[in-house]
């Protein structure tokens, strides 16, 4: 395609990612940043809209404090500022004091205790009675059978 088929918006966008320093991305990056601006100017115009019909302005008229106002409310709700790095560093440090695991010099395929694996049966094999031994000693005969 060249440039005169491309949408303006696509352009936009190309030259703000240009602006970033990002040289190479896929074809369908620019759509998808695309799509994400459509729904954020589409719900930002929805909030302007119910602001502005809350002030009392007739429907369909939104003034620029009402876009503000949506823009702000937006940015509090929907993005989530990173945590301070000196947060994330005493996060890593309290989390690397802890020694990792020791690893065994078995070979193959490790397994956890018994009592932990999922293959363990969780059955009990019931005899019927008129199979059961009568007698305490497995083995002998049971009083009554045939010499």
């Amino acid at each position: 395609m060249s440039s005169q088929e491309i949408p303006t918006e696509a352009r936009a966008v190309k030259e703000i990612l240009k602006s970033m320093g990002v040289t190479e991305h896929e074809p369908r990056v620019i759509n998808q940043l695309l799509d994400f601006v459509y729904r954020y100017t589409a719900d930002i115009l929805q909030d302007a809209e119910a602001f502005a019909e809350h002030a009392g302005n007739p429907k369909g008229e939104v003034e620029l404090e009402d876009v503000m106002l949506a823009i702000q409310l937006s940015a509090s709700t929907s993005f989530v500022a990173p945590p301070p790095m000196e947060m994330l560093q005493d996060l890593a440090e309290q989390r690397n004091k802890q020694p990792l695991p020791q690893l065994s010099n078995r070979h193959g395929l490790l397994l956890p205790a018994e009592d932990h694996c999922l293959t363990k049966p969780t059955y009990q094999v019931a005899v019927p009675e008129e199979l059961a031994p009568t007698s305490g000693v497995e083995g002998e005969p049971q009083s009554g059978a045939d010499t």
